[in-house]
């Protein structure tokens, strides 16, 4: 005999049955293999948890994956498909995650000063204590307030600022 191949051979997948190509004589015909049918493979697992969407990245659902078809699955026993936007959950604008809230740093006559504030880990915004974007925390430096002096006696030197002085004549 002269062997030759009945069919083409087709590997199973997770998805689709395969089948052999088989053998046969391309001379008389004689089948020495037939063709068999290959049956299909079980998925290729792995499980991802859930992760919540932040304020700066999108999140997803739990899921199974198959690294064999491709696939993704809402379920272990893989008999629920979905496409993989389905998986995932949008950028969530108001899921930030608050550090610990920072006091105040009063101002002074020549130093600004900061204004209560907490932080987000996430998009390094600055947010007040009721959760209000703040999109600047300084507070400005108050300056010198002057008042009026009078003096009712003529002294020879009056010193009216630390290390500042002048002549009263």
């Amino acid at each position: 005999h002269t062997v030759a191949a009945i069919g083409e051979e087709k590997a199973a997948t997770c998805t689709e049955d395969g089948v052999t190509a088989g053998e046969k004589c391309s001379v008389c015909g004689y089948v020495i293999e037939p063709q068999q049918t290959v049956s299909k493979l079980q998925h290729k697992l792995s499980y991802t948890e859930e992760k919540a969407a932040t304020c700066t990245a999108a999140g997803n659902i739990a899921y199974w994956y198959c690294e064999r078809c491709e696939g993704y699955f809402t379920d272990e026993a893989a008999t629920h498909k979905v496409e993989q936007a389905e998986i995932v959950t949008e950028i969530d604008p108001s899921a930030h995650k608050f550090g610990e809230m920072q006091a105040e740093v009063a101002a002074t006559c020549t130093t600004a000063g900061t204004k209560a504030h907490k932080d987000c880990e996430y998009c390094k915004k600055h947010f007040d204590a009721e959760g209000k974007e703040i999109a600047d925390l300084t507070i400005d430096a108050l300056g010198h307030s002057y008042t009026e002096i009078t003096i009712s006696a003529q002294p020879e030197k009056l010193t009216y600022f630390v290390g500042e002085d002048f002549d009263a004549t």
